[in-house]
């Protein structure tokens, strides 16, 4: 199947995710609501200059080779998982949840009360103005739900939550939290990705936080981060969610309490669906920052395995989109509305994205009301235009916190 076929079939079925999402609120929708998406129209980003369509060639290029190697990756992985599953042993109870989800926010998304961070090592003064870098370790006691408790046994590596921090001596100081996108988490690398010093140098604490399952919260024995979250196994991957943005908003609360400032997030393709979940669930978060965000997970996996052996399986088990897609509406965006005002929003989209395609940018953009929108003429992994995007996320912080 090539790209652009497989670009039009995940258009479709984020359509489709969006009109599912918004169907079975209790209450009778609002005209925004009935209008979300009701055309189902891309936004009009204007000509591409002829360097643009140089650097987006390049960066199609690069993202589809990439793609098809993710694609065998995930066929393989999720193979395990789904054959011989009906639908009831996937979803595990979660469609029950599909029907109201805004209003199990608080059962899902509760405040974390006071948290223990440990600072297991820190270089003092190796920072200017005599900031350090610590190393943080939190435990995640996230929830005492029997499938929560029984994971956190299964996987005790993912049982404690890492961070590093850059921090500011003293209080006063904003902080922003970076959330790495998938395979990802590594701090050096993360600390290059998001420019950690130059962020520091403008006057905020930043924490470089390491997703579920991921970098040293990697199970034993898994070679992978991905082949453990996000995928098809519904439980894992919707606990694996509102885990991180349990910690997440622990980090918050932590640093509230330690420098009596405000704290945002940034993320970056899972990153910034991990993002897009706080934005819609922590009232509390400062500003967010989405680049290159997954709109809706369900989708991405359901589009993603058009025309494969697995996505057959999993038809003849049982499993529509339609029930996928309520499967994880716990957490979806999609289902929820956007806590913060939209003037504390950046989303960062590429125009040669072949791995979350464009769209995905689009359709959350309509669905917050179309908060600040920036489109880099790069891809999913060649970042070309990086420079103009990192100038909008400062633009931001300035706005909001700085």
């Amino acid at each position: 199947m090539s790209d652009l076929a497989l670009t039009l079939d995940a258009t479709v079925a984020l359509q489709q995710a969006a009109r599912l999402y918004r169907a079975p609120r209790v209450a009778s929708p609002s005209e925004a609501e009935r209008a979300h998406l009701a055309a189902a129209r891309r936004l009009d980003v204007g000509p591409m200059p002829a360097a643009g369509r140089g650097a987006s060639s390049l960066g199609e290029l690069v993202d589809g080779v990439a793609f098809r190697a993710m694609r065998r990756f995930f066929s393989q992985v999720h193979r395990g998982e789904l054959d011989g599953a009906g639908y009831d042993e996937l979803e595990g109870g979660w469609l029950a949840v599909a029907g109201s989800a805004s209003l199990e926010r608080e059962r899902y998304f509760p405040a974390p009360a006071a948290t223990s961070v440990r600072v297991v090592r820190e270089r003092a003064g190796c920072l200017p103005d005599g900031g350090s870098i610590a190393d943080l370790e939190l435990p995640s006691d996230y929830s005492d739900r029997p499938a929560a408790r029984q994971l956190l046994e299964r996987y005790p590596e993912n049982a404690v939550a890492h961070a590093r921090c850059y921090r500011h001596p003293g209080a006063g100081r904003p902080a922003l939290i970076w959330l790495h996108g998938w395979g990802m988490g590594f701090h050096g690398v993360e600390a290059f990705v998001c420019r950690a010093r130059r962020l520091y140098a403008l006057g905020l604490d930043v924490y470089l936080y390491v997703l579920p399952y991921h970098a040293r919260r990697r199970p034993r024995g898994v070679r992978f981060a991905g082949e453990v979250f996000p995928t098809t196994h519904m439980t894992r991957s919707n606990e694996g969610v509102i885990q991180a943005a349990w910690e997440c908003r622990s980090l918050m609360a932590w640093h509230r309490a330690r420098a009596s400032a405000p704290c945002g997030v940034a993320g970056l393709s899972l990153g910034g669906y991990l993002a897009a979940v706080l934005a819609s669930v922590a009232p509390e978060t400062a500003f967010c920052a989405c680049l290159m965000p997954v709109a809706d997970l369900p989708t991405l996996m359901w589009s993603n395995g058009e025309g494969t052996d697995d996505r057959r399986r999993a038809e003849e088990a049982g499993i529509s989109f339609d029930l996928f897609c309520r499967s994880m509406a716990v957490h979806a965006p999609l289902a929820h509305r956007l806590l913060l005002p939209p003037e504390r929003v950046l989303l960062v989209g590429a125009r040669a994205d072949r791995i979350i395609p464009p769209v995905h940018t689009e359709v959350l953009h309509e669905h917050w009301g179309r908060p600040r929108l920036c489109w880099i003429p790069g891809s999913h992994i060649v970042h070309l235009g990086r420079r103009a995007y990192l100038g909008e996320l400062e633009e931001l912080l300035r706005r909001t916190v700085l």
